[in-house]
């Protein structure tokens, strides 16, 4: 029998903390069911496997990068959209890392769950980028790019692999506008 209040909800949010904390793939279930007060058979009530709760992490991740990346391009457009989508995506990426990093199991649980929450996200990304009139090819490569340029920067902050007396926020605000000039140059 499952502990009273406990549920699979409050599981996933365990563990995306602890992830956070000490990297996925430090995670385990044994400490993660130290961490709620329950012994590691108990939490077979919630979960099957290590698979399964990173599958779950990787759902509960999109949903939250989702929610951040929409706050912060309301009221928005343009230029000043993209640079709201990539920061609130960068500052998803270093702040939460584990859940971050369960995002990139994305091949390995490809199905329809991860596909629903995929398509929430790409959903705004071609929001932002409608007013620039590209085509599906082009939306791909600037999701690419911006993707890339969010994943090299947040795992150099994550690695302390810059060093440089300037933040790294400041670079990688740099490399943002860079990035909207080049759009400018190219798509117009």
């Amino acid at each position: 029998m499952a502990r009273y209040g406990l549920d699979k909800e409050k599981v996933i949010m365990k563990a995306a903390e602890l992830a956070n904390e000490c990297g996925l793939n430090n995670l385990s279930l044994k400490e993660l069911a130290d961490s709620l007060g329950i012994r590691p058979p108990s939490l077979y009530n919630h979960i099957k496997n290590i698979d399964e709760l990173k599958h779950a992490m990787m759902l509960y991740a999109l949903s939250c990068l989702t929610k951040e990346v929409t706050a912060a391009v309301i009221g928005r457009i343009e230029d000043d959209a993209i640079r709201a989508m990539s920061k609130a995506y960068y500052h998803f990426a270093i702040t939460n890392p584990g859940l971050y990093e369960s995002m990139q199991w994305f091949n390995r649980f490809e199905d329809e769950t991860v596909a629903d929450a995929s398509r929430d996200f790409i959903m705004i990304i071609d929001t932002v980028l409608l007013p620039y009139k590209l085509n599906d090819e082009q939306k791909q490569h600037v999701f690419c790019l911006l993707r890339g340029l969010v994943h090299g920067f947040s795992s150099l902050a994550a690695f302390g692999g810059f060093s440089s007396e300037m933040p790294l926020e400041n670079h990688f605000e740099w490399a943002v506008n860079v990035t909207i000039k080049n759009l400018h140059s190219i798509f117009e």
